[in-house]
């Protein structure tokens, strides 16, 4: 999963990429509740930013548990035109937010170092319960298999290459 993830940060970041983290002040521990004040939070940034019901924002997004039990989620805004962070308080509405830049060294880098916050605890989230979400607009890469007799040139910087042994 964390390479899936991985690929996507790296398919659809750009300079205006942001690290959204949102925290509850109270310790709210249903997931249910939760996703569902986070889904009424994507909704409404997406009005505020587009002036339309129609989802335009592009995210990627992990929940996970702080050390008191409360939910918080970890979230990728992709194209993220600017907002402050009162304003983004305010549509929150239930505690703590925090927005930065992506700040990663190089290209290679990206998805790899944001995924780190994507498949952190995967095997003690509730089952049954999607452990990250994503828009329907963002890029989705394309894969290709094939089973070939010599190998191809390793030199080409657009196909990425594994051995099956």
């Amino acid at each position: 999963m964390r390479y899936e993830i991985a690929r996507l940060i790296d398919m659809n970041f750009n300079n205006q990429t942001k690290f959204l983290t949102l925290t509850f002040r109270e310790n709210i521990q249903d997931i249910a509740y939760a996703n569902n004040e986070f889904n009424k939070f994507i909704k409404q940034l997406n009005y505020e930013l587009y002036l339309t019901k129609k989802s335009k924002l592009k995210y990627l997004t992990t929940w996970e548990k702080q050390e008191r039990g409360a939910i918080h989620y970890h979230i990728i805004l992709f194209d993220f035109s600017f907002i402050s962070v009162n304003r983004l308080t305010t549509i929150w509405g239930h505690g703590f937010v925090k927005i930065n830049k992506i700040d990663v060294d190089s290209i290679e880098n990206r998805g790899r170092y944001i995924s780190k916050y994507f498949d952190k605890d995967l095997d003690m989230k509730e089952h049954k319960k999607k452990a990250f979400f994503k828009s329907r607009n963002l890029k989705v890469p394309s894969v290709t298999k094939q089973l070939v007799d010599q190998p191809f040139d390793i030199t080409n910087q657009d196909v990425q290459y594994f051995t099956v042994r």
